[in-house]
């Protein structure tokens, strides 16, 4: 089961929220649902290690699997006993030319049949699946984004959660957007709690 947390900030552009940043609090969530989830890890500060791609680990507990993201709006964390990414991204205008820099040619194809609100909608979710998708694998983006699909035709509109083949392997993407922002969560199976709200 991947448990999902987040927390939305608005804050002034020109000064840390609280005294801390975005990151820092995505970190600050993490560590609070973590010691919810595993109570047995303690009330000792964590201490961090980063697997060969760079991907952070808890060092001495191999068994908790987790990620976090932040934007200006949300911070987010996700956590489960299997690999998973997440990524929380500010919402962005249409552009083409990002487009042509991470859509697959199929999904190019795919953008250009829709209308402009979807178009923008489309382009914020396939940057987002595509970001957690390679935090999900532990190796960030140091691919062609161009080079694989995020967004099949066939999708289930009305459902968070999509099942889809990458490279072969078979991974879920849970989502959520509204006006602020994009939010996806990558595993292996569907199997996403839904998302809880912490105020920080």
């Amino acid at each position: 089961m991947i448990k999902i947390y987040f927390c939305e900030r608005v804050p002034d552009p020109d000064k840390k929220a609280d005294g801390i940043s975005q990151h820092r609090l995505a970190y600050r969530l993490l560590e609070q649902s973590i010691r919810e989830n595993w109570p047995e890890t303690g009330e000792e500060p964590f201490r961090y290690t980063a697997a060969p791609g760079g991907k952070p680990r808890l060092e001495g507990h191999p068994e908790i699997h987790f990620n976090i993201s932040h934007c200006a709006a949300c911070a987010a964390c996700a956590l489960g006993d299997a690999p998973v990414g997440i990524d929380v991204e500010n919402r962005f205008p249409w552009k083409e030319s990002l487009a042509a820099r991470i859509c697959h040619p199929l999904e190019r194809e795919r953008l250009r049949k829709l209308e402009p609100e979807e178009q923008e909608q489309w382009l914020n979710r396939i940057w987002s699946r595509k970001e957690s998708y390679l935090k999900y694998l532990g190796t960030g983006i140091r691919r062609d984004l161009r080079e694989f699909q995020v967004w099949e035709e066939e999708e289930r509109q009305e459902s968070a959660c999509q099942k889809h083949r990458i490279d072969g392997e078979t991974c879920f993407f849970w989502e959520t957007q509204n006006s602020l922002y994009t939010l996806t969560v990558c595993g292996r199976e569907a199997l996403f709690q839904k998302p809880i709200r912490k105020e920080m």
